[in-house]
């Protein structure tokens, strides 16, 4: 497998990872854990766990949005853009897909900040969300080198 082939991977793997991550979050924030009681396992089962702290910040639902459902199209568009760039093979492509995930990466930052220097706690989802945010990030930006998809 060659250096490109493995980033694509990577920068793939992350967005999908990312996309399930973030559907797990939004129902965890409606209070769906049926069956998905690992997840109440994973994020802590009483109220003031990291999970529940953050999930009742003000910045869960910017604008009346679910940050989680942004989420999910943030990595959507990431695979849109990924299958883009491998089908058209165009730098515009690439530029906007190693941009959304570079833009990801300081979103990810400042809301991690945010999580342990305002709420005080940190979501484990979401700390997973911005490990796949880095997956893709290191894959976009190693594919979108000078060498065409």
């Amino acid at each position: 497998m060659t250096r490109r082939t493995l980033a694509t991977a990577l920068a793939a793997l992350s967005a999908l990872a990312g996309a399930l991550l973030s559907v797990l979050l939004f129902l965890r924030q409606g209070g769906v854990d049926g069956p998905f009681g690992w997840l109440a396992a994973l994020c802590g089962t009483h109220l003031g766990a990291g999970c529940d702290l953050v999930q009742r910040s003000p910045l869960a639902e910017p604008f009346g949005v679910s940050l989680a459902w942004l989420g999910a199209g943030y990595y959507g568009l990431a695979l849109v853009l990924l299958a883009s760039a491998r089908i058209s093979g165009g730098a515009h492509v690439r530029t906007a897909l190693v941009s959304l995930a570079v833009a990801g990466l300081v979103l990810d930052a400042g809301l991690l900040a945010y999580s342990l220097l305002v709420v005080g706690a940190l979501c484990t989802l979401c700390a997973l969300t911005y490990a796949a945010t880095l997956g893709l990030a290191l894959g976009a930006v190693q594919r979108g080198g000078a060498r065409a998809f």
